[in-house]
């Protein structure tokens, strides 16, 4: 679930159903609003490519994908969780989108966040979704500067 730029916000009513139920307890309802003000508040943008597959051919319109390596939190916007994965999508040259055209892609930055010390599984696939690299690469994506780019990453065994 996501909310864009320029959409409603809205609400959602949670009831804790049982005594692990995190900050909501037994039988107590919360609300969660998600407002659009905090959208990409402490968020980086992502630049950078062309990302190509292992004969060196550009990912034309293919993506990324980063997961989380475990939860998170970032300040003052609340849980980030690990197991969500975000997709980043490619150009026609294989560059991430918002580097040339199209809409920027934003992300958490890994020194945002806490605990410290979490990366990024990153994984590459072509425009018809082929796993384009053997390994997932495990990158951080830091804070400054913004927007990060990802030409940065040196690229693992």
């Amino acid at each position: 679930m996501s909310v864009r730029l320029n959409q409603e916000a809205f609400e959602i009513l949670v009831r804790s159903v049982s005594s692990s139920g995190g900050n909501v307890r037994l039988n107590q309802y919360a609300l969660l609003c998600l407002v659009p003000s905090s959208i990409n508040a402490g968020q980086v943008q992502l630049i950078g490519g062309p990302f190509q597959d292992p004969l060196g051919n550009a990912l034309s319109n293919g993506y990324l994908v980063a997961k989380l390596q475990h939860d998170a939190v970032a300040l003052n916007s609340g849980q980030i969780l690990g197991n969500i994965s975000v997709h980043i999508p490619l150009d026609i040259n294989g560059f991430i989108r918002g580097t040339v055209t199209g809409a920027p892609v934003f992300i958490w930055p890994n020194n945002s966040l806490l605990p410290a010390g979490g990366s990024y599984l990153i994984w590459a696939y072509s425009s018809t979704n082929q796993l384009a690299w053997d390994n997932p690469q495990v990158q951080q994506v830091l804070s400054s500067p913004n927007p990060f780019n990802v030409n940065a990453w040196i690229p693992g065994p």
